[in-house]
């Protein structure tokens, strides 16, 4: 295998520019890089709000079943009871928390820098000289990499 056969990436770029990430995908397999993919966030899970909605009315059970044959449907034509299916399991979705951190947490992560600096800054400086990448540099820090 030679290096031109592979493409190296870095998570951060697909995070922080996913659009620059594609076009270099789409120029390395040689697709036509001016194709804009939809990257609007999908399927954000969370906490329900409300366990008795989602078993009720979202869920299939007899309770949906008569609503549905009976109000609903009367009412509503297909597109727009899906459309109505989906705003009401949206409305009954609450976005997930962040966890919090607490200080002893914050005290720990310095340790384990650290701790992983040792473990990994071998390993990553050959893989830059491997692949002609600057992860040690970005990961590490400029001065890691010239005193290694």
């Amino acid at each position: 295998m030679r290096r031109e056969q592979l493409l190296i990436l870095n998570y951060d770029d697909l995070k922080g520019q996913p659009e620059n990430l594609l076009k270099s995908v789409f120029h390395f397999l040689k697709i036509d890089e001016n194709f804009h993919p939809d990257l609007a966030v999908k399927n954000v899970t969370g906490d329900l709000r409300s366990h008795f909605l989602q078993e009720t009315l979202l869920q299939k059970n007899k309770v949906r079943k008569w609503l549905v044959d009976h109000l609903i449907d009367p009412w509503l034509p297909v597109n727009k009871r899906k459309l109505l299916k989906t705003k009401i399991f949206e409305l009954n979705t609450a976005r997930q928390k962040q966890p919090d951190v607490n200080a002893s947490d914050n005290e720990q992560i310095p340790v384990l820098q650290n701790k992983l600096r040792e473990i990994y800054l071998h390993d990553t400086t050959k893989l830059d000289e491997l692949l002609g990448t600057k992860f040690c540099a970005t990961w590490f820090g400029q001065e890691v990499t010239q005193n290694y």
